[in-house]
């Protein structure tokens, strides 16, 4: 990982210490308890309609890690719509901030 931070990761996948599958795990964002995040409108179409209704337009906040690459975030109640807690994958989450609904 030393050599990666010294050189650069262009180099490093060039020369080979890192390969691109390494490279995206080292990318994956990761959340900590606080954060405010959204399921992006791309990727509500994986979730049942009842579910995309429940999350469409709604900032929720990480509660903690809740293993498998999952997080447990705290929904507050929204227009009308009751809070709720629910258990989410990393790569349906986005921060609040970037997000474009």
């Amino acid at each position: 990982m030393q050599q990666v931070l010294d050189h650069g990761l262009e180099c490093a996948i060039a020369t080979g210490t890192v390969n691109q599958y390494m490279l995206s795990l080292l990318m994956v964002p990761h959340f900590t308890g606080g954060d405010r995040v959204v399921v992006p409108k791309e990727r509500l179409r994986h979730y049942i309609r009842s579910a995309r209704d429940q999350l469409r337009g709604r900032v929720g906040v990480v509660q903690y890690h809740a293993g498998d690459k999952q997080y447990v975030v705290k929904f507050e109640e929204f227009e009308g719509k009751q809070g709720f807690e629910k258990t989410i994958p990393l790569v349906n989450l986005q921060m609040a901030e970037k997000a474009v609904n």
